[in-house]
């Protein structure tokens, strides 16, 4: 098992963990970031790499990549991997459906339950930010995400098709908008340019 496929238990998307080893990985950093920019221009791909980034600093040994790996003799079904705990990548639209789909459901995991992994991961990834919905209901879930993490000071990254001002008419109260601004700052705020990679 190559330490790449790790990623999956981060929640990175396939059609961008193969894109990693590819591209190298961004220079891990400490802040919040928000990535726009048009449809195909690397956005979700920038913040898996420095998620990444930050994961492979705390994978020391081929130990813990045995232990999840179904060809080693050390592989443990019910092994944990550490990082899954404190780094996550999610698609803000998956992430709301994944939530709806525990309302109807009888068993152990709840709606709260999703909400405070993503609340109190260390690095959060949300991906497609804006894409949603713009309900009342998933204004509320993603503001109780995102503001408790301005609260604690924990990092995220943001990806959007939206400029902040656009994702700031996408919801019309100005609260989550006006936490993302301050949680990124003006030099967090990275547009991206170029040809759509996705076209071939």
């Amino acid at each position: 098992m190559d330490k790449y496929d790790l990623l999956e238990y981060a929640g990175i998307p396939k059609k961008i963990r193969v894109f990693l080893p590819e591209l190298g990985l961004e220079k891990s950093i400490n802040k919040n970031l928000y990535f726009t920019g048009p449809v195909g221009s690397g956005k979700s791909v920038k913040a898996a790499s420095i998620l990444t980034n930050k994961l492979f600093e705390e994978i020391h040994t081929d130990s813990q990549i045995e232990l999840l790996d179904p060809r080693s003799d050390k592989f443990d079904p019910y092994y944990q991997p550490f990082f899954i705990y404190r780094y996550k990548f999610v698609n803000v639209p998956r992430l709301l459906q994944d939530i709806k789909k525990t309302f109807n459901q009888k068993d152990k995991i709840n709606e709260y339950d999703l909400i405070d992994k993503c609340c109190q991961v260390d690095l959060l990834v949300l991906d497609d930010l804006g894409s949603e919905l713009a309900t009342d209901w998933a204004y509320q879930t993603l503001y109780l995400i995102i503001s408790e993490r301005y609260d604690e000071m924990r990092q995220t990254i943001f990806t959007s098709n939206l400029s902040p001002s656009e994702l700031g008419k996408h919801f019309t109260d100005e609260r989550l908008i006006s936490r993302i601004i301050e949680m990124c700052g003006k030099q967090g705020i990275i547009k991206l340019s170029g040809k759509n990679y996705r076209k071939f």
